[in-house]
Order: structure tokens, then sequence, then C-alpha cells
């Protein structure tokens, strides 16, 4: 034993005779722990059964260090001092004794994980970080004294997804799915051609938590960076267009890359021109959120209030919902996807108004929309969301609001 070290020990205490004493169960001739697949970050193993006749279960276990000899050491190097502990029979008692210098006990680490399976002779190992090597293991153990016997390990390399480059065509509207199958990453570039003028692009982040992150640089040797940002949900940017290489030149390609900032299925959706009167989608002004004017709540009625759209040739549409709705507590557990218009009537919300606002309509106010919703219930909380479309084009959403009835209705307040 090293005095600066940590030390196992077993102790078996059992008031049966020595003929049944600890027990290893048997590793067949062929003791190989085979790979069957890998697929992304998932590794399918399988190995042939003990011939044991007594009651036994396995083991498995994954780490990027190197292959264990015994069940013994796996647990000591994940656990240390706190050991992963199959259920013991009645008659044994198996305690770990461990001597150590270090205060501080061992803690699971390498990427190391240790599974029992059961009577099963395959398991497929998930989660594996991508680029690297995990070792595995299996270990059959006898369910009536705890002891174990090891297979023949294997090791298996995990690669690097290397995300397909695709191409974007000009004033076309393309939908990227990013998930576990491309690392959440997408790349993708585009050739803007001889149009003079700035590229217009145009980036929304339909679905998933947190931002996406852009980056975008040009086809040059060293790359030239252009610029990185983060979309939280609609962005529009005005790439400058660079000095003209040969139309045939591989320097005149935009490059692109699309990440998730978190590791969540999303869906992100890209539309990039150099013809900016082809833009399809109305143009939102900075702050996006919808107001809700407490002053003039009553028990029927909820105003509510927007900025409006730079781009006059639109129309807006309000829809509404309301959480007493059982339908609306399962649509508000589905991840919403931004991407795509509400549906009327009983299957997800209701439509309160879609309109145009003039120049002169009433109803602006030094650039806010205020609308006055009615035939609201008292006493009721409602969900509000505003869509804006432009004419012939797409559609985007300003914020979605909440906002409350007044419970008792007073005459006064009604009048308004």
């Amino acid at each position: 034993m090293r005095a600066d070290g940590e030390t196992r020990a077993r102790i078996l205490v059992t008031t049966r005779p020595p003929s049944q004493m600890s027990y290893h169960p048997p590793v067949p001739p062929e003791s190989n722990v085979h790979i069957i697949k890998i697929k992304r970050n998932r590794v399918l193993v399988s190995w042939k059964a003990s011939q044991s006749g007594r009651p036994v279960e396995y083991c498995v276990t994954a780490n990027t260090r190197g292959n264990y000899n015994s069940l013994c050491s796996a647990e000591s190097d994940l656990y240390g001092s706190t050991p992963f502990q199959p259920p013991m029979s009645p008659g044994y008692h198996r305690s770990h004794a461990l001597i150590s210098s270090n205060p501080h006990p061992l803690y699971p680490k390498h990427g190391a994980k240790l599974t029992c399976v059961g009577r099963k002779t395959w398991h497929q190992f998930k989660g594996l970080q991508r680029g690297k090597t995990y070792c595995l293991d299996v270990f059959v153990i006898d369910k009536e004294t705890n002891a174990s016997s090891a297979y023949i390990g294997v090791s298996a390399a995990v690669k690097n997804v290397i995300s397909p480059t695709s191409r974007l065509k000009d004033n076309s509207l393309v939908t990227f799915n990013l998930d576990e199958t491309n690392g959440y990453a997408v790349n993708t570039k585009y050739s803007p051609g001889r149009t003079p003028g700035p590229i217009l692009l145009f980036i929304q982040s339909c679905t998933g938590p947190g931002p996406v992150i852009l980056d975008i640089s040009r086809n040059t040797v060293p790359k030239e960076e252009i610029l990185s940002t983060n979309v939280m949900d609609v962005k529009t940017l005005e790439i400058p267009r660079l000095m003209a290489a040969p139309l045939n030149s591989t320097s005149n390609l935009y490059l692109f890359s699309i990440r998730s900032s978190v590791k969540h299925p999303r869906k992100v959706r890209v539309w990039i021109s150099g013809k900016k009167h082809a833009f399809p989608f109305p143009v939102l002004p900075e702050d996006k959120s919808v107001s809700v004017f407490d002053t003039l709540t009553t028990c029927d009625s909820i105003t509510i209030g927007w900025k409006i759209s730079s781009d006059e040739r639109v129309k807006y549409c309000i829809y509404r919902q309301s959480p007493h709705n059982e339908l609306m507590r399962r649509t508000l557990a589905e991840p919403q996807n931004f991407c795509e218009p509400p549906v009327d009537g009983s299957t997800r919300r209701h439509t309160v108004l879609c309109r145009r606002y003039h120049r002169f309509s009433k109803r602006r106010f030094n650039n806010v929309i205020m609308q006055r919703v009615r035939g609201l219930h008292p006493g009721t909380t409602y969900l509000f969301e505003v869509q804006v479309t432009k004419v012939k084009g797409k559609m985007l959403p300003y914020e979605q609001v909440w906002a409350n009835t007044l419970d008792t209705c007073s005459r006064s307040r009604n009048k308004r």
C-alpha cells in the first residue's frame, strides 16, 4: 500500500460453509466484447453469455482513459470512497474499507460511466462525446455472492461530424435543421454574382432555446472574417459587397456557419439576395414587444399596443388564447415554431382581427398602434400575439404578451 495514495480492501463476511465461499462466475471461451454499430454519439456492443449455473447479471463501463481488468478497479476509478454496489444477497455482507491519506474522495472522471443491464448481452452507450475514443468493458456478476469476472474490453472512436456544405440560392428561403445528426451546426455558402449594392441576409430562429450563432466569412486564403453575431429571434443584415473577384473564382464565395448555442434540436430559416426589392418579409422595429395599457383594461376588454413596421404595405393580425382552455395548456407545453403561422379555430387559437393600419388611422399614435380587444370574460388571463404580414410576402411575429381582465365590471370603465 502506498502511503500517499488510496487503497480499497473488500471484506466478505458470511455464515455459509467454505464450500460456498465467493464464487467468480465463468466467462465464455470467446470472451471478447464486440462492437455492433457506431452511429453519431452512440455505440452498440454485444457479448456472449456466461455459462454459469447460478443467477448472474452484467454491468458495463465506458471511459476515455483505458480498459479495466476488474470491476473492483472500475469502481475504484469511478467512485472512489463511494463505490457502486449491486443488490446484496441474504447471508452475505460485503463492505469496502478505504485507507487513504487523501481526505477528498474520487469522483467520476475520464467521461466514465458504470451501468448494470441485468441479463441482457448487449448494450447501447449513449451521449458519448464526439472526437473521443472510449474504452468499453463488460463484467459478469454472481448475484448471490457479488463476485465478478471481466470480459476482454474493446475501444471505439466516436468521430466528429463534419457538417456538409450546401449552397444558398439567390432569393430563396431555406430552412435548416440543427440537431444531433449534424452536431447542431450547418455550413453553407453563397455566390453574390455581379449585381451591385449590398447583400441582404435574413435569418430567423424558429424553434429551440437560446441564441443562434452566425459567422460570415469570405473564401479567401487566409479566410477573411466579415462578421459574427447572435440571433435570438429575427435579424436582417446588410453585408457589404467586397472587391469583386473573377466570376468563377472561389474567393467570390461567402461562407456562413450557423450553429446553436445549446445542444438542443432547432430550426433556422435563411433568405439571402443581392436584390433588396425582392425582400419577402416585413421590416420589424427594433422593439418587437407588445404592451398592455392597464388603465384601459375592463372586465371584458383589453387594449394592447405595438410599434409599427416601417413598411406601409403590411397587414396586422391579432390572436388570443385563454389558459382555461385545456387545449391551450397542451399548446403552451409544446415547443413553439415562430416560423409557422397560427392555426385558427378549435385547433389552436382564436383570430381577433386582421387589418391594415394606414398612416392616417385613428389607432396610430406616434408610430404606435393601439387596438382594443372586446368580448372577453371577467377575471380571465389571455395570451395575445401580433403577427405582421407583407403584401404578397411572408409573416413575422411580435413578442407575445399576457394580460388579465378585471374581476368585476364597473359602468364608468366599461363606457370607454
